[in-house]
Order: C-alpha cells, then sequence, then structure tokens
C-alpha cells in the first residue's frame, strides 16, 4: 500500500524481509560492515506484532532503500520475494522530485559502477573511472542538486548518501590503500613473541594481497609493472629482514633489546586512500556503506634500466637512498 504519509504495510511482511537480511548477515563468511540505520530497521521489524500495520515516513523511506540497496550491492546479494517488495513500497512513498531524484541518482549510479574496475578491501568497494565516466557521474549528481529546495532535502538526499566520490575536481595519477584502526599496545616480552610472528604473517599475507589486486585491476605497461614488482620485493625483502633482526635479539638477549608493539584490532580496522591530485598529496576514508569511486588514470613509466637495476641491486636504506658495497670490479666503473 501507498499513501501521501509514506509507505504503508502490514508488519509481517517487514518482519519476514528483516529476517531475510539478518540471515544474510549472519550466515556470509566475509567481514560484513553493517549500517547502523540497516540494523536499526532489522531490530524494529523484528518487534512489530504479527498481524500489526506499520508505516515508514517518505524520508526514511527513501532513506532505507538507498541503505539497503547500497548494502545489497556491495555485497552481491539477491532479494528474495519479501525485500523485493519492501524496496519497492519504498520507492514508490513518495512524489517529492528530490526523492524520485535521489532514487533516480542510485539506480543510475549502480548500472555506471557495474562494470568499473574494482578493488574489493575487506568488504569496501573501491571503483575506477576514466574521464568519461566522470562526466557521467558529474552529470547524475548536476541533476540531483537541480531539484532540492530546502536544506532538509539537501541533507536528507545528499549525494554522498549515493557514492562516495573521491576527487571529483582532479584527477590522480597514483594511489595507495593504507590501513587505519583501534590500536592496541603490547610490551610485555612474553607476548611479543608469542604475537610476533602472527602479527608478521598478517602483514605479510596483505601486502601480498593488495599487490595482487593492484595488478589484477589496472593496465600497467611493462616497465611500470616491473617497478612495481620491484617496489614490491624490496619491501617485502626489508621486513623479512627487521623481522629477523628482531627475532635474533628477542631470542639472544631480551633484556637488552626493547620491543613494542602498537597492534591493529583486526575487528576494527578500516581502510584509507591515499592518493596524488593536483600535485598534492591527499587522504580520504574509504566508506564501507556506499561504493567510493576514484578518478584515476595511472602514470605510465618508460622503461629505465638504471632505475630498475639501482632498485633490485642495491640495499634500500630509506626514502629515496640505496647502497651496496663495491667489489673490485665495480670499484672499476
Amino acid at each position: 500500500m501507498k499513501n501521501k504519509k509514506g509507505f504503508t504495510q502490514n508488519t509481517r511482511l517487514f518482519k519476514r524481509a528483516a529476517l531475510f537480511l539478518e540471515e544474510k548477515i549472519k550466515t556470509d563468511k566475509r567481514r560484513m560492515h553493517v549500517p547502523v540505520d540497516l540494523i536499526r530497521f532489522i531490530d524494529e521489524a523484528k518487534e512489530f506484532e504479527e498481524n500489526g500495520v506499520k508505516t515508514y515516513s517518505p524520508d526514511r523511506a527513501v532513506k532505507l532503500y538507498g541503505i539497503i540497496t547500497s548494502f545489497l550491492n556491495i555485497y552481491d546479494i539477491d532479494c528474495n520475494e519479501d525485500l523485493a517488495a519492501v524496496l519497492d513500497g519504498f520507492k514508490k512513498s513518495t512524489k517529492s522530485n528530490a526523492a524520485t531524484s535521489f532514487i533516480d541518482a542510485i539506480n543510475e549510479v549502480r548500472v555506471l559502477v557495474k562494470n568499473l574496475p574494482l578493488r574489493d578491501i575487506d568488504g569496501v568497494k573501491l571503483y575506477f573511472i576514466d574521464g568519461e565516466e566522470k562526466e557521467r557521474l558529474v552529470t547524475i549528481k548536476e541533476k540531483l542538486e537541480q531539484v532540492k529546495k530546502n536544506m532538509v532535502e539537501k541533507k536528507i538526499y545528499a549525494f554522498r548518501r549515493v557514492i562516495n566520490f573521491i576527487n571529483p575536481d582532479a584527477i590522480s595519477h597514483r594511489y595507495k590503500i593504507v590501513f587505519n584502526g583501534k590500536y592496541q599496545y603490547i610490551s610485555k616480552i612474553e607476548s611479543i613473541l608469542k604475537y610476533l610472528p602472527k602479527h608478521h604473517a598478517i602483514v605479510v599475507n596483505k601486502l601480498n594481497k593488495m599487490h595482487s589486486d593492484l595488478l589484477k585491476t589496472h593496465q600497467f605497461s611493462d616497465a611500470t609493472k616491473a617497478h612495481i614488482e620491484i617496489e614490491h620485493k624490496v619491501e617485502l625483502k626489508r621486513i623479512e629482514n627487521e623481522y629477523a633482526y628482531i627475532m635474533q635479539r628477542l631470542q639472544e638477549n631480551p633484556e637488552s633489546f626493547d620491543v613494542k608493539i602498537l597492534s591493529y584490532d583486526h575487528l576494527e580496522i578500516y581502510p584509507e586512500i591515499r592518493y596524488s591530485a593536483a600535485n598534492r598529496t591527499r587522504y580520504a576514508h574509504l566508506r564501507s556503506e556506499v561504493e567510493n569511486i576514484l578518478w584515476y588514470t595511472p602514470n605510465q613509466l618508460q622503461k629505465d634500466m638504471k632505475a630498475s637495476q639501482i632498485a633490485s641491486e642495491y640495499n634500500h636504506a630509506f626514502g629515496d637512498v640505496y647502497y651496496m658495497e663495491k667489489t673490485d670490479e665495480k670499484k672499476k666503473n
């Protein structure tokens, strides 16, 4: 049923839709980022009387439509019949131009990102667009902005609720995913020895996965790919050397060697993106409740034997500094 006050329906429909969502969240093995508003919808629907009637206001109905459809899209979940009926009722719950345009923007963006290059970072979706697709996204945003009449509509139907467009003002040619989160402090030697190997394995596995995802997502020139491979190997070698050194010192004489671990609580970890745009390095939080989009074209390197040789044969000290011991043969050169 639909009326001028929003979407009204028997509570059994909302309850069945909520139970379907809850089951998907519980049984999916991936680590999900479930929006607070979605949890609230599920919790309240489960408490509805069996044969009651519930009305959702137009504003809340449209907001829930955006939240639920984003969640389904991010985790590739197909609707069942009950949830599809609820979403259809939410979608038709208002005649407001702003609300209609908001729903249109959601659906147009879903079509736009469908075939874009994608990186899935622990359930957080990051898509990459070129100049033509960027203009399409800007047009979708402008159409939504033009119909908003007041501050309330601007807040409720904000474009950031549709998509997280990271850099609409300037293209990026280089980016890196970094992780932040809630930290725990480890200082006791027994705990250090127990946790350090696990932490080392986690870091190496994450680096390898990020490296693999990077090469799968983007088309790099052979020279650029070779440079990326070398950078990755250099970083892995540095980590292995540091790990071996720390473990050796702890095992030989732990009293003379001080180690502290500021470690992620892995249930709270979240990704950020560090990217270059307009000759500046910028940071942005990658959001889990909507898709993220980066306007990006990689800089392609030309083949440079000197740079490749230095990166592969020399020791990386820090920053841009490399060194090696000279042999008698190399002293002549």
